[in-house]
């Protein structure tokens, strides 16, 4: 029994391991299928420039139907056919791994594929390009001698002939020099402009391959900075001293350099030195200046920004005056303000109302002659205040003194009316007259009887009103005559205004005596009405304008308004009545 045996440990690995060794040749047969029958192909030897194909060649008795292409596992195109994959103008960088791969049928609906690789590799025509600076460094006023540097590989078949090189230069992208046989591109004298990133580029004519080397960053150091004109002092009055320096410095690596600082006034030469020094300045040393930097070939200048020197004169005396002598100003006129110094330049003026900085822009005040004078067309109330003027420099102002003004209204022209319908009077009736501005008011009433003034007495006359209604007790043959009145507004000690009323006839009959025609008496009413409304348009036909105004322009000054008194319309109004009593 032990004889017939079998050893299970013995026999357990032979089944596995030829199993497995079936698996891995039969994979291995399958592979050398796929792969054998197709091949890839390609020119034995590619050098840039040439054109790449790639044929996908199968065995004849194969039905196809597709060719994929890929390149380092990455799919390129996929044809129809046996149609070979044109790459055209082959560069380094199509340098890799290429498979080509066709599908054929199995079964219905079932396909399975062939498949081949091969490594391309690209012969590059140049070995390496750099572009170089023949110097270390560069400021301004140095050449820059650049040199493409170029080696051909070793590889290049020789049977294909000699290989000729054209160079071109490119700053910042932009071509500066042409293709040529020159390897070498300089500029003989180097300006800040100058800097920028610069390439070569190399062409083979024969291979039709450009290639382009790597930047070269060139910094054009300065030789000279730009210069800055200083001026001491900024502010500069006149009689003064004054300094003026052009600063400036120059490259470490240059400083034996030949440098010619120059001073410029107005654009000519003022002075060649690079400090300018003025004892004493006068007005004419006022100017723009300004200074320049340059070596001795004039090839390279620097200029300083413009400097405006202003030689000023302190202010002194400033003063204020208005074109009316009085203070007490009429609504309705015009005033002119003038402000003056006795000395000081470059002034500049700034106007006062009631403290309150007046804006240049407003349409209430004209701000005339660069700010020197001060004009209100048609003075109003709210005009009324103190005015004060400011002059002013860089380094000195003045205040002038306070000019206070009182716009004061015009009075209208005077009339007369009474309390009777007629002026026909029968002895010992009372009678009264009343005296009435169209605008305005007054401050004292003159009563005229026959041309002569008349004074209070209570016998005879008695005034009423403050002055304003002349009063007949008891009317006798004296009383007869012609009246009028003025009227007086005292605007300083020195000037008055006045206004005259049209005279009013008056009659007294005695007793059971008989009045005038009606007719006669409304004529002699009509006629002393119209001469009084005469007189009233011409003593205001200029101040008119003034009471058809509102509120003043905001925010210049507050607002007040101005209205018209009605006293003439009263009047006419008690005309009318009259004259239509008697029709």
């Amino acid at each position: 029994m032990g004889n017939s045996g079998i050893d299970a440990r013995s026999e357990e690995p032979s089944f596995p391991i030829v199993f497995v060794y079936n698996i891995n040749l039969r994979l291995l047969l399958r592979k050398l299928e796929i792969y054998s029958n197709l091949i890839l192909q390609t020119p034995p030897f590619i050098l840039e420039g040439d054109n790449l194909t790639l044929t996908c060649h199968h065995r004849q008795d194969l039905v196809l139907h597709g060719i994929y292409f890929y390149k380092d596992g990455s799919l390129l195109k996929v044809l129809e056919g046996n149609t070979p994959l044109l790459l055209g103008k082959a560069y380094f960088s199509m340098t890799g791994q290429y498979r080509c791969k066709k599908l054929f049928s199995v079964a219905s609906f079932t396909y399975n594929y062939y498949s081949a690789e091969l490594f391309v590799s690209v012969t590059e025509i140049f070995k390496y390009l750099v572009l170089k600076l023949k110097t270390t460094s560069v400021i301004e006023g140095d050449p820059i001698p650049l040199y493409c540097d170029v080696a051909l590989n070793s590889a290049l078949n020789p049977l294909r002939g000699n290989t000729r090189l054209e160079f071109a230069f490119y700053k910042d992208g932009h071509k500066i020099q042409d293709f040529g046989d020159l390897d070498t591109y300089q500029i003989k004298l180097a300006l800040k402009k100058d800097s920028g990133n610069y390439t070569c580029n190399v062409k083979c004519s024969r291979y039709n391959v450009v290639r382009i080397s790597q930047e070269l960053d060139i910094n054009v150091q300065e030789l000279v900075s730009t210069p800055v004109l200083t001026v001491t002092p900024m502010n500069i009055q006149l009689r003064e001293p004054i300094v003026l320096k052009c600063d400036f410095s120059v490259h470490p690596d240059r400083t034996d350099a030949n440098l010619r600082p120059t001073i410029y006034k107005n654009g000519k030469v003022y002075e060649r030195t690079r400090i300018s020094r003025i004892l004493s300045a006068r007005e004419y040393d006022s100017g723009a200046y300004m200074c320049e930097v340059a070596d001795s070939s004039r090839n390279i200048i620097k200029y300083s920004k413009t400097s405006n020197i202003l030689v000023e004169e302190k202010v002194v005396n400033i003063n204020m005056k208005a074109d009316q002598p009085d203070p007490e100003m009429l609504a309705g006129s015009n005033v002119t303000f003038t402000c003056s110094v006795s000395e000081g330049t470059s002034l500049s003026f700034t106007w006062f109302h009631n403290f309150q900085k007046i804006d240049k822009g407003c349409a209430t005040y004209q701000v005339r002659q660069d700010g020197r004078v001060l004009f209100i067309e048609s003075l109003q109330k709210y005009h009324s205040g103190s005015y004060q003027c400011i002059a002013s420099n860089h380094f000195s102002s003045s205040r002038s003194p306070q000019l206070e003004v009182s716009v004061i209204e015009p009075i209208g022209g005077a009339f007369l009316s009474t309390d009777k319908k007629v002026l026909d009077l029968v002895s010992e009736d009372s009678f009264t007259f009343t005296c009435s501005l169209s605008q305005g008011n007054g401050s004292r009433f003159v009563w005229i009887h026959n041309k002569q003034h008349l004074e209070e007495d209570a016998s005879t006359y008695e005034f009423k009103e403050g002055g304003k209604a002349l009063h007949i007790k008891s009317a006798q043959p004296h009383h007869e005559g012609s009246y009028q009145c003025m009227v007086e507004k005292n605007i300083s000690t020195s000037r008055t205004l006045v206004s005259e009323s049209g005279t009013l006839t008056l009659k007294i009959s005695s007793k059971g005596g008989s009045y005038l025609k009606p007719m006669l008496i409304v004529m002699a009413m009509a006629s002393i009405l119209v001469i009084s409304i005469a007189v009233y348009k011409y003593q205001n036909k200029l101040v008119r304008p003034h009471f058809l105004q509102g509120k003043p322009p905001i925010p210049c000054v507050s607002s007040e308004i101005i209205e018209d008194n009605v006293p003439l319309m009263d009047n006419i109004e008690s005309f009318e009545r009259t004259f239509n009593s008697y029709h």
